[in-house]
């Protein structure tokens, strides 16, 4: 029995390797193109493309809900160590979780902010590259993360957590945004998040 929750559509779960691609596929092609880039993560090459959308992704391929967090005339700068830096800051889906769910755990252990007016805004689809790691345990070629915008309504830095991939964070003003270190996919999302913002 599938549990469902506010905003979730009711999707059938595919049953092989060719229904789970077709999924993925129409589901991309419902999607606005932004950007596309080939990284790294770590040793892996991945190609990388954001997007704009208004349906949610198929739950069984998503592993992180991040989020566009906006304070009055500003944006929730995240700095990961080595001094890289993020507007996404978010994490993994655990079981039994809703997006949303994760989404406010997520941003309170990391940033100690507790999230109102949450809105998904799109999605970045993530393709592996390379062969499959040995002992990998992860989803693997194609995988999903989920973009939603959000207001950091109250801050409790009681409940932050250690956590490897956050050093620290503050809210940088929108003008200063484009100069810091911060990759043109999260700049174009941040470019429409504004203006879903602003109306």
């Amino acid at each position: 029995m599938t549990r469902l929750t506010k905003g979730q559509n009711i999707q059938k779960i595919p049953n092989t390797k060719d229904e789970m691609t077709q999924q993925l596929n129409d589901f991309i092609e419902s999607g606005t193109k932004l950007i596309e880039d080939t990284v790294s993560m770590g040793p892996l090459p991945l190609h990388v493309t954001c997007y704009l959308s208004t349906e949610l992704p198929p739950a069984n391929y998503v592993t992180s809900v991040r989020a566009i967090v906006f304070q009055d005339n500003s944006v929730l700068v995240v700095t990961q160590p080595y001094g890289l830096m993020t507007i996404l800051p978010g994490g993994q889906v655990e079981q039994g979780e809703t997006l949303e769910k994760t989404l406010q755990r997520e941003l309170l252990e990391e940033t100690g902010w507790v999230l109102s007016n949450t809105s998904f805004l799109g999605f970045i689809h993530l393709h592996h590259l390379g062969p499959k790691p040995e002992n990998f345990k992860y989803l693997y070629p194609d995988f999903i993360w989920s973009i939603y915008t959000a207001e950091a309504e109250h801050y409790l830095p009681e409940k932050m957590k250690y956590d490897e991939y956050v050093s620290e964070s503050s809210f940088q003003p929108f003008d200063d945004i484009k100069n810091l270190p911060i990759d043109k996919g999260q700049l174009l999302l941040l470019e429409s998040a504004l203006k879903k913002h602003n109306s």
